[in-house]
């Protein structure tokens, strides 16, 4: 075990630490009001049911459905988010009885990462079109708001004919109004530069007249959370050697090689760690 440093001796990450990079008065919502259903596809860890933790709402939200292909993933949904429905992969999915607000849904990132064999919709795991029965359950089940999430590298010119066709299918029934956008994860909070592709759905039917646009977070100057606050409870970090041939170990490699460069020393805790790493690690 490493000791911990000044930072984590401030504890564990509660939500309120989050409030220096977030505009919490831009969502007028809070622990009171109606009954929020949300169901989510590719569910992983289901890191959506967090972020509405975070927002105060976990008490208004029923999770209709999970589905997700990995065991263990399977595990920790039913342990930790308790789903009223789970399925061991999306097209195993039906169309949830009650209407969702939001549905949420990762879709497959290998065929689409910088890191992967770039094969796009003609992976041979099939994997580039599991989109397919995403965008199926939108158009029939119509929840109000939908939010798919994958890699930035989908948005590159390698894909730009997959990336427009996807927007295309999201928006041909002229039902929602459809954005997206690329954002750092570094940039709200998180000490980990990780950017990702969001789109954003909103069902016209249920917006308001004088809608002018999705109001998008913006990019905080401030430096991120220290890591050490997220791990252990905010009492250090645990030693760990990743296999070589790892793209979590090459990643890594990568990021000791550019600190070194710019005259740092990767065996030191220090602030210019992310400085040096602002431009991030994309995947």
């Amino acid at each position: 075990m490493v000791g911990p440093t000044a930072e984590a001796t401030l504890g564990g990450v509660e939500g309120q630490a989050f409030a220096e990079y977030l505009d919490l008065h831009r969502w007028p919502c809070g622990p009171e009001g109606k009954q929020i259903n949300v169901g989510s596809d590719c569910s992983g860890l289901d890191s959506t049911m967090v972020a509405l933790d975070r927002l105060g709402l976990s008490n208004r939200v029923t999770l209709e459905f999970c589905s997700d292909i990995a065991p263990d993933c399977r595990k920790f949904l039913c342990a930790v988010h308790k789903p009223i429905r789970l399925y061991n992969g999306v097209e195993k999915r039906g169309f949830a009885d009650r209407k969702l607000d939001l549905y949420t849904a990762g879709f497959p990132c290998q065929p689409w990462s910088s890191e992967g064999k770039g094969e796009g919709r003609q992976d041979k795991l099939g994997r580039g079109k599991v989109f397919d029965h995403i965008s199926r359950y939108i158009d029939r089940a119509q929840p109000t708001v939908f939010c798919l999430e994958n890699v930035s590298a989908l948005t590159h010119s390698q894909h730009k004919d997959a990336f427009n066709a996807i927007l295309e299918t999201l928006r041909k029934s002229g039902l929602y109004f459809v954005t997206w956008r690329v954002l750092n994860s570094s940039d709200f909070g998180l000490p980990q530069s990780r950017h990702r592709l969001f789109i954003v759905g909103l069902l016209r039917a249920k917006m308001n007249p004088i809608f002018t646009g999705f109001p998008w977070p913006k990019p905080r100057s401030r430096m991120p959370l220290p890591l050490e606050r997220f791990l252990c409870g905010g009492k250090g970090i645990l030693k760990r050697t990743w296999p070589k041939k790892s793209v979590i170990a090459k990643q890594i490699k990568n990021a000791e090689a550019r600190i070194r460069a710019a005259g740092g020393d990767p065996s030191k805790k220090c602030t210019q760690w992310m400085q040096i790493l602002a431009v991030g690690l994309q995947t």
